[in-house]
């Protein structure tokens, strides 16, 4: 078994697990926390409707009316404070995911150029031609890529959007690293297959 003949199994086998490792997730399944939060803050308002009007019209309604109005606020805080998790627990999912899916993505890929470089370095080697120079520069930018993708903790920024007061900035500065990774992951590696 030869050098290149390894390499080009290696690459095989990297351009394989892409099928394995990558998660696709429902198109609804982002959008689903976002429509239970809504949906609970507005059974909030509604079940602080009830609050006003109840204390409004005391004096006019019978006691079981009362009652009534107060069950029907029990059920909708439960039915707030239900949706309000669920839809949390459902966004924590999905960031996961997200966060996990561009890390091993990345990492998946930096491994297969990485034996790319040398699959082309020990195929020029062989054919007698010197592919130094585009080796080097193959390996500045995967060195280059090493430092522009560090591994993020997928539990960790999942969970910090559950931080009071300053979730929602979080949230927002998650959305952009995603996209901003992704965007100079997809940049990054035009360069390099445009040297391969």
């Amino acid at each position: 078994m030869t050098a290149e003949y390894v390499l080009f199994e290696h690459i095989k086998t990297y351009i394989m697990k892409r099928l394995e490792t990558d998660y696709k997730m429902p198109i609804i399944l982002p959008y689903i926390p976002i429509l239970l939060i809504i949906t609970s803050t507005i059974i909030m308002i509604l079940s602080l409707t009830y609050t006003i009007s109840t204390y409004e019209y005391e004096y006019e309604v019978i006691l079981q009316e009362i009652v009534m109005e107060e069950a029907v606020q029990e059920v909708l805080i439960a039915l707030f404070i239900i949706l309000y998790i669920t839809g949390a627990v459902i966004n924590i999912y999905v960031l996961y995911k997200w966060i996990k899916r561009r890390n091993d993505h990345i990492g998946r890929t930096y491994i297969l150029y990485t034996y790319v470089k040398d699959f082309m370095y020990e195929l020029g080697k062989k054919r007698g031609l010197d592919l130094s120079i585009d080796a080097l520069m193959l390996d500045r930018e995967l060195k280059e890529w090493h430092v522009d993708f560090r591994e993020r903790n997928p539990i960790l920024w999942a969970l910090l959007p559950l931080i009071p007061y300053i979730g929602l900035v979080i949230l927002f500065y998650i959305y952009h690293f995603l996209n901003k990774d992704f965007r100079k992951h997809w940049i990054r590696e035009a360069a390099i297959l445009n040297r391969i």
